[in-house]
């Protein structure tokens, strides 16, 4: 299983970046809402279709998951096989995410290995 991180940089919201995972190519969207002071994280494939947006950049939550599995568990058509996780790299310093720490934020990327 592959580990990647990514460094989050508040002076590059919004933007876009390109994403491999496994040989597909996804991008992530971020944009932030002043009205929340949150990040938030659009996701889209190669052909930048919007697969899920607006996904609040939450602690330890990996993005995404509450629409990327089906009820058994196997990860749905167009989604990545991995998990991508918010977190610092001394997250006992801070509680939650928003727009003033963000810079300290890393995205994890856990590729999974799938049976199939």
């Amino acid at each position: 299983m592959l580990l990647t991180k990514i460094k989050l940089n508040k002076r590059l919201i919004p933007s876009k970046i390109e994403l491999i995972i496994q040989d597909e190519i996804f991008y992530l969207g971020f944009t932030y809402n002043l009205y929340d002071e949150r990040v938030y994280i659009d996701l889209y494939d190669k052909n930048d279709n919007l697969l899920q947006g607006q996904e609040p950049v939450i602690l330890s939550m990996p993005l995404w998951s509450r629409f990327q599995f089906d009820v058994a568990g196997n990860i749905k058509k167009g989604f990545p096989k991995a998990l991508i996780i918010p977190n610092f790299a001394d997250s006992s310093r801070v509680d939650n995410i928003n727009f003033s720490n963000i810079s300290d934020v890393e995205l994890y990327i856990q590729e999974l290995v799938l049976n199939e």
